[in-house]
């Protein structure tokens, strides 16, 4: 499933197409999301470092950078990455794993995971390298399960039989539940201008001090 999407996105990193399609979403659910992300950060205090994990060809580093934090962006697609440092070669970027984040315990402010975990096998592992590198603050936004399974695992493994590459989704504590173990507190957003928002979720975590 991981190397299935990575597939995706290192073709689609050579074509010329917009950067919300390279990044396999609508425009309207690429902009609520971005909007989203920021309106949250805006919120967020004494944050310095930020380290963006999956973060595509660029567009939310280069927000942050706009911003005025120090950012890095990270992904695991060599070809997006090539693009990602083209267009802002201003900016940190680096080719890696979220399964093995190549830095320190502690070393961001905050941690953003945008439209990564449902792309993934093996969320509770990428939760653990987020709560690891963060010192302050996360944000993970994916997608919705409004049900809550007794085992969600079993479902995606059905889909994988006639899907090589399908999205999953969460119900929002099974993310919840590892970060709060991690010793992290969690608020959860649904909606946006009272509406659901079009694609999933957003969970911010708050280290407890």
């Amino acid at each position: 499933m991981d190397e299935a999407w990575k597939k995706i996105y290192q073709e689609n990193a050579t074509k010329e197409i917009p950067i919300h399609t390279m990044s396999c979403w609508t425009e309207e659910g690429f902009q609520e999301l971005f909007k989203i992300t920021f309106k949250i950060v805006k919120k967020l205090k004494n944050i310095k470092t930020v380290l963006d994990v999956g973060c595509g060809p660029g567009e939310y580093c280069a927000e942050f950078h706009r911003k005025g934090y120090e950012i890095t962006g990270i992904d695991y697609a060599e070809n997006v990455i090539k693009q990602a440092q083209k267009k802002h070669p201003d900016i940190k970027f680096i080719v890696g794993n979220a399964y093995k984040l190549p830095f320190k315990d502690q070393e961001f402010d905050l941690i953003t995971c945008i439209g990564v975990l449902q792309c993934v096998y093996e969320p509770e592992k990428i939760i653990n390298e987020l709560t690891r590198v963060s010192k302050k603050h996360i944000i993970i936004s994916t997608l919705l399960r409004q049900k809550k399974l007794e085992n969600p695992i079993r479902l995606l493994q059905k889909k994988l039989e006639t899907d090589n590459w399908p999205t999953r989704d969460y119900h929002p504590s099974e993310i919840q539940e590892i970060l709060e173990k991690k010793g992290y507190i969690t608020t959860l957003i649904l909606k946006n201008n009272k509406q659901l928002i079009k694609d999933g979720f957003f969970i911010i975590a708050t280290k407890k001090q």
